[in-house]
């Protein structure tokens, strides 16, 4: 093999080489396509007697079967938007076999690449079993990363559940794109659109240790002078 890389190999040194399993290009691969899931996330396999029927999470709203080969769908061109510290509603309809009683929801906040992270984890819970939907509020943690990001949903026939499906189990895995945007004047406490003395006097109406209130702007747990600064930082009208 002609290739510089393997010049300072000595005799009984080997390399393993193996198929990408993202970016797939089919001039260059010859694996299959349902393989191309974002670089570093972990590939779920599973067979999907149980299946995902349809997510509905703001513009996401889709309709889909399972491909029996793989349990695993990228939906990725879906996507929606999500607010830091804004609740949005989400309801996942799943085609159900007994014992498929489990949902899983994660999102990659900090943008690693990975579902590893323990607060990744948005929900895991039981199916309704009379209409065999599941349904969660979703609110992007204050220190989530802006950007687009992956959402990866799944079914399993277990309560025994993980992002990547490493036990193996019966269901089906799909991610989609959710696209995290930041408080756009997170100063105009009172939400009137414009930062102003109403501001600051609701600051200093709630000075002292604060439980993710309005008034603690750097949300750092305490209403402070810091809180003061952020708001005649954004002084004027919002964004």
């Amino acid at each position: 093999m002609d290739e510089p890389y393997f010049d300072d190999l000595t005799v009984s040194e080997f390399l393993i080489v193996a198929r990408s399993r993202s970016n797939h290009d089919p001039e260059i691969h010859d694996t299959y396509e349902w393989r191309d899931v974002p670089p570093g996330y972990c590939l779920p396999n599973a067979v999907c007697r149980s299946y995902i029927a349809r997510v509905l999470f703001g513009d996401i709203d889709n309709i889909s079967e399972c491909d029996t080969d793989t349990g695993y769908a990228d939906y990725t061109d879906q996507f929606t938007e999500l607010v830091i510290g804004e609740p949005l509603e989400m309801t996942v309809d799943g085609s159900i076999e007994l014992p498929a009683d489990t949902c899983g929801i994660w999102i990659d906040w900090d943008h690693d690449l990975s579902f590893d992270d323990p607060r990744d984890v948005v929900a895991i819970g039981p199916f309704n079993p009379d209409t065999e939907t599941f349904q969660t509020t979703v609110t992007a943690p204050t220190d989530a990363q802006p950007g687009a990001t992956t959402m990866r949903v799944q079914v399993a026939e277990s309560t025994v559940i993980g992002p990547c499906n490493d036990h193996g189990l019966s269901g089906e895995s799909e991610d989609y794109t959710v696209v995290i945007l930041g408080i756009p004047c997170p100063a105009d406490v009172n939400g009137d659109d414009t930062v102003n003395i109403d501001d600051l006097f609701q600051v200093l109406g709630a000075w002292g240790p604060c439980d993710a209130c309005p008034e603690d702007i750097n949300d750092d747990g305490v209403v402070n002078i810091d809180d003061i600064f952020a708001v005649l930082g954004e002084w004027g009208p919002c964004p």
